[in-house]
């Protein structure tokens, strides 16, 4: 989260009029840009992956806007700044010096770390992002996201959009958190994707045929559906893992022994975290390693 927002509070910046000062706190435009750079900075240190958001930006810039290239020299120096800095913490607190952006790179994609908790085909983003709420609304989102790219291929978002999410469709071992940079560029997405195709005019007749209607219709379903996805995660566990721990809760009587061998589980349960919600007072939790087991 921390990653994608610095990488959008750079990229609004970036979007901003373009203007030699800026009259209302007298930053120089060259101290903007390298303020742009370092946020740009941060977003890779925060989460290494965002480093897919920085092509897309830089053709756009370069390609699209005709951004100077000393300009786009001056963000690469605030890019420089900031991994220099976490340069100089990763020194401090492990005690050495340490490129832990190559140490992450090595180890996952190298030595195919990350893959050993799981491969998955190169659809499977979309097959999690129509699964992941109410079908028929995701549909409709994915539509509007597709008709975004497709009538304004030249937007910045849709320029970083892009490179990013297909980087990650790449890579074999997937899971649907990698892409919380991009909920940032969401709104964006749907606003632009609502605007391509009420300028449909097959679209935009039919809608206005039945305009109050079809809005009604949306507004109802959208309360629903957000009504629902409240409800739902209020009423059950936040996480599968907790789903064990409700069933005992319920149905185990009297005085019992919980065996886990999974030590994150534990600690959640029964030490660091202290989870009180499932935890019965009468039960003994026990951890375990797998061989023990």
């Amino acid at each position: 989260s921390w990653s994608g927002s610095f990488a959008f509070i750079a990229i609004a910046l970036l979007l901003r009029p373009a203007k030699n000062e800026n009259p209302s706190s007298g930053i120089s435009a060259r101290l903007l840009l390298l303020l742009t750079g370092f946020l740009l900075g941060l977003s890779f240190l925060c989460r290494i992956q965002s480093l897919f958001l920085f092509p897309g930006l830089f053709l756009w810039l370069y390609f699209i806007a005709k951004v100077p290239v000393k300009h786009l020299i001056l963000i690469c120096a605030g890019i420089l700044m900031a991994i220099v800095l976490g340069v100089l913490l990763d020194h401090w607190f492990y005690g050495e010096w340490v490129n832990t952006s190559y140490q992450y790179f090595s180890q996952n994609i190298i030595e195919g770390k990350a893959a050993q908790f799981g491969t998955e085909p190169w659809w499977w983003y979309f097959k999690i992002w129509i699964t992941f709420g109410f079908w028929p609304v995701q549909i409709i989102l994915l539509i509007l996201i597709i008709a975004s790219i497709v009538r304004f291929p030249k937007n910045p978002i849709v320029w970083v959009f892009i490179p990013f999410l297909f980087a990650h469709i790449l890579v074999s071992h997937k899971e649907f958190r990698f892409l919380f940079p991009l909920i940032n560029a969401l709104p964006l997405l749907y606003l632009l994707g609502i605007s391509a195709l009420d300028t449909n005019r097959f679209i935009h007749k039919i809608i206005n045929r039945k305009t109050i209607l079809v809005r009604n219709v949306f507004l109802f379903s959208f309360i629903v559906y957000i009504s629902y996805g409240f409800l739902d995660l209020c009423a059950n566990p936040p996480g599968s893992f907790l789903y064990p721990m409700r069933y005992i809760y319920r149905n185990e009587k009297g005085p019992t022994h919980i065996l886990l061998n999974d030590l994150s589980l534990y600690n959640l349960v029964n030490n660091r975290l202290h989870m009180s919600y499932y935890k019965r007072t009468d039960a003994n939790y026990v951890y375990v390693q797998n061989q023990d087991a």
